[in-house]
């Protein structure tokens, strides 16, 4: 999935594209589906991940089946809703625009993949600065919090972290310039699929679907 700033980046250019009026509840909800630092993701399905036909996607039409209501009246189920969305753009772009399905299952895949993260936390922090969330007023009487026990408290003590990385002098697989070209393809998508909900199409979250396992 991408990084917290990669989601908080596009989640900014989001709110200002969509004219979001509660910023932080959006930006709160962007970061929701991966704020929780215990437990087994097995337990805690919050990217609603659904495997079928030896393929997967973060299946958010069923999030919107269930929460359809609040997010289309409330930015934090939005932001939550939008998230999915971004992470389904996410592994088009790097299993097929980068052609980098072949290499999961790859030992140190992930491990070269996060260093590239921590450097584009540099370049990211250096375009937009802190975000400077704060946790929605009565966030635990939320429903959404029925989902997973959800840790904004501590998952922003992680976030703070993050304006601390460095910038690489090489990259792996995404530098500053290939991350520039995930936003575009991203915030695409993310449109996308808010104008079709707000005009009362049924979101087809298997359009962004990935081959589980890749082909040999």
């Amino acid at each position: 999935m991408a990084s917290r700033l990669m989601h908080l980046y596009v989640g900014k250019l989001l709110a200002e594209k969509l004219d979001i009026k509660d910023k932080n509840r959006f930006l709160c909800g962007i970061l929701l589906p991966d704020a929780y630092l215990s437990g087994d993701k097995a337990d805690y399905n919050t990217h609603y991940v659904h495997l079928s036909n030896n393929h997967k996607t973060m299946d958010f039409g069923r999030f919107y089946s269930e929460y359809k209501e609040k997010i289309l009246t409330d930015e934090l189920y939005l932001g939550y809703y939008l998230h999915l969305v971004q992470d389904c753009a996410y592994r088009q772009f790097i299993y097929y625009a980068l052609d980098l399905l072949k290499l999961r299952g790859n030992p140190d895949f992930l491990d070269k993949l996060y260093a590239d993260f921590h450097s584009l936390n540099a370049y990211i922090y250096g375009k937009s600065g802190k975000f400077g969330l704060t946790i929605p007023e009565n966030f635990e009487k939320e429903e959404i919090n029925k989902l997973c026990p959800f840790q904004l408290e501590e998952f922003f003590a992680k976030l703070e972290n993050d304006y601390l990385d460095t910038p690489a002098s090489e990259h792996n697989y995404i530098s500053p310039k290939i991350c520039e070209e995930y936003f575009t393809r991203c915030l695409k998508s993310c449109i996308e699929e808010y104008e079709a909900i707000k005009s009362e199409k049924t979101p087809d979250a298997w359009k962004y679907c990935w081959r589980n396992q890749p082909t040999v």
